[in-house]
């Protein structure tokens, strides 16, 4: 018959922006090198599929009826109930009743290859949020030795306002006060390099998402928490130190 060919969406908008494809003649690419591959018609238009991996934008595809262009191989995607084995079992049966020589190799659910296509990205994952949460162990750390360290050096001042009558509340509040501001410039300009950083990501197509904001507001909340947590046990103990013990340390 008629050699013909369906093609995806987006073969249509790149071959045929801005019109109709259905009618059109196209000759496919060479496939041995040997001779000049007939003109096809196209007819008909398919949604895209990636091939490949999910992450991939989807590219311009034709379809050429087997009959047409016969393979060595060919792979089925059959979707229905029951399970893999019933599945299977009937398609051999099927095939058995078409042409007994042709084998059926092999099966594996979608799931198979659902899980192959995103192994690397979950494994990105994970390495990611092992480091992330390495990362705030150390941010808490480091915050609180830190803010106790303040608290070892200005123990002599703490003694001294609390002699003077300063509240326990008083003195928490001051280092307390003292360890958010560290906090806030910290967030400030590491807020401002992630912007620049995130932009160059974008500049490199990288695929960096508009959820940006989002992600740097939900790190910075996360931060702010760990902070305050770091912050306020140092805190406290300098509001519980006793005054003449404090003026008694040099």
């Amino acid at each position: 018959g008629m050699p013909v060919t369906i093609v995806s969406e987006t073969f249509a908008r790149t071959v045929f922006p801005n019109e109709d494809p259905l009618g059109k003649l196209i000759r496919p690419g060479l496939m041995d090198g040997t001779a000049l591959p007939p003109e096809r018609v196209i007819i008909g238009v398919v949604g895209d599929v990636r091939g490949n991996d999910l992450a991939s934008a989807s590219t311009p595809e034709m379809y050429v009826p087997h009959s047409q262009c016969a393979a060595e191989e060919m792979t089925l995607v059959l979707r229905g109930n029951g399970t893999e084995e019933s599945a299977f079992a009937a398609v051999g049966r099927v095939l058995q009743s078409i042409e007994k020589n042709v084998p059926l190799s092999q099966s594996y659910p979608m799931e198979h290859y659902l899980t192959a296509a995103i192994a690397q990205a979950r494994l990105n994952s994970i390495l990611m949020t092992i480091f992330a949460a390495v990362a705030v162990t150390l941010t808490a750390i480091g915050v609180y030795g830190i803010m106790a360290y303040t608290v070892v050096q200005r123990r002599h001042e703490i003694g001294i306002r609390l002699a003077l009558g300063a509240q326990k509340l008083a003195v928490f509040q001051l280092i307390l006060g003292q360890g958010m501001r560290l906090l806030g410039w910290a967030l400030f300009i590491g807020g401002i390099c992630t912007v620049f950083i995130t932009r160059s990501f974008h500049w490199i197509g990288n695929g960096t998402t508009d959820n940006d904001v989002l992600t740097i507001a939900s790190v910075a909340i996360l931060l702010s928490a760990v902070a305050l947590i770091a912050c306020w046990l140092p805190a406290r103990r300098a509001a519980r130190l006793d005054p003449l013990t404090a003026l008694g340390q040099r």
